[in-house]
């Protein structure tokens, strides 16, 4: 048996087992394999002749996300690297691919909600605000307006925290990639529209150079209210002045009655002049927000 059908069987044996993580330790030249689910760990070895090969197919494995379709359920498999000082840590995660893909005119804007975001959401040099609850189900709407704005004519890059699913025609990036090079090439070739779901610090901090050049940028984010949003974009690194000058945007969104509920809102000059006020409070805020956006 080649080493890359021994990998994939052993891949297959872990995921119809139900195991969850397949850690594959090189320790001074040898291989120690595990299959770990909830309640068995289980050992296995490899040739030390095929250990090479075994490993050149682990690594090109392990380069990118994947998914299989095994007995009509599908599967997803991410991994990750370790590099120690006496060998290399290979760690397979296995997950059922439970993501569930809703267009969007079944996930709860209104038509006339539909049209703003149509007519708002390529703009130059704006920031939109995509901001949901814990559990709502953010990242299934943010997915939605993916494949709603995705077309053959737009380049629209999307940084996310985890891949969910995979998105034909989007530049899915992970945000644990995202660094100064990825910034300076969205610089260089200006795609039409880019989604920061759930950003770190470094992304908001960068955020507004992308904005600065044109680059219209969605930025999802979990919080229970619109001002708790507002005011975790200011404290990571977002300047509330050029929160003012670049905010479009803002869609809240939350669970009522178990159903996706949305308020969409085009921000207005009330509140974009108590971003720019000089001792801007969060009480302040909070009041704008909820005498103007409510």
């Amino acid at each position: 048996m080649s080493t890359c059908n021994l990998l994939q069987k052993l891949i297959d044996y872990a995921t119809i087992s139900n195991a969850n993580i397949i850690d594959i330790d090189q320790v001074d030249g040898v291989l120690d394999i595990r299959i770990i689910d909830k309640q068995v760990d289980q050992h296995f070895t490899i040739n030390p002749r095929e250990q090479n090969d075994f490993i050149d197919n682990l690594m090109h494995f392990c380069s990118e996300r994947r998914k299989q379709l095994i007995n009509n359920t599908s599967f997803i498999y991410s991994s990750e690297i370790y590099k120690k000082e006496n060998g290399i840590r290979y760690i397979i995660n296995i997950s059922k691919n439970n993501f569930r893909q809703i267009p969007i005119n079944k996930i709860g804007f209104k038509d006339k909600e539909l049209n703003l975001i149509e007519e708002n959401i390529f703009i130059p040099d704006k920031i939109n605000l995509l901001i949901g609850e814990a559990g709502s189900g953010l990242t299934t709407t943010l997915y939605s307006l993916l494949n709603y704005l995705n077309s053959p004519y737009k380049d629209i890059y999307s940084v996310e925290k985890h891949i969910e699913d995979e998105l034909d025609g989007i530049h899915q990036i992970l945000s644990t990639s995202y660094n100064k090079s990825i910034v300076s090439i969205f610089l260089r070739e200006k795609p039409n529209f880019i989604s920061l779901d759930t950003p770190e610090i470094i992304l908001l901090k960068k955020s507004t150079d992308l904005v600065e050049q044109g680059i219209p940028v969605t930025i999802s984010i979990n919080a229970n209210n619109i001002t708790n949003a507002f005011v975790g974009l200011i404290n990571n690194g977002i300047n509330p002045k050029m929160l003012a000058n670049y905010l479009n945007l803002v869609a809240f969104q939350h669970i009522k009655d178990g159903r996706r509920c949305f308020k969409l809102f085009k921000i207005n000059t009330i509140t974009k002049n108590t971003l720019r006020h000089p001792r801007l409070t969060r009480s302040l805020l909070k009041k704008t927000i909820n005498q103007n956006l409510f």
